[in-house]
């Protein structure tokens, strides 16, 4: 929730940042998007090797469509924040 707080309203903590919204995506993806990359593709090769799952593009299609596992929710809570501070700064 803090994350969420600073995100949407910074002026309230800190002085407010004028930053265009490639610069504020940019700097997130580099810090939530690759990491989450690595991580689910990293997941799929375990599955792979573990479970014997064959690495098929619909299986990984639909890993990543569902969510590729549950222990990355906050990350996709992260995501959608990010998506509601687009439209927060567009209002």
């Amino acid at each position: 929730m803090l994350t969420g707080l600073l995100l949407l309203h910074p002026q309230k903590l800190q002085q407010p940042k004028e930053e265009p919204l490639q610069v504020f995506f940019k700097k997130r993806f580099t810090r939530i998007g690759l990491p989450l990359i690595f991580w689910t593709a990293i997941f799929f090769i375990w599955v792979h090797i573990a479970h014997n799952i064959p690495l098929t593009p619909e299986v990984i299609i639909q890993g990543t469509l569902n969510g590729a596992y549950t222990q990355f929710w906050y990350i996709y809570a992260l995501i959608g924040l990010y998506l509601v501070t687009l439209f927060c700064e567009q209002s």
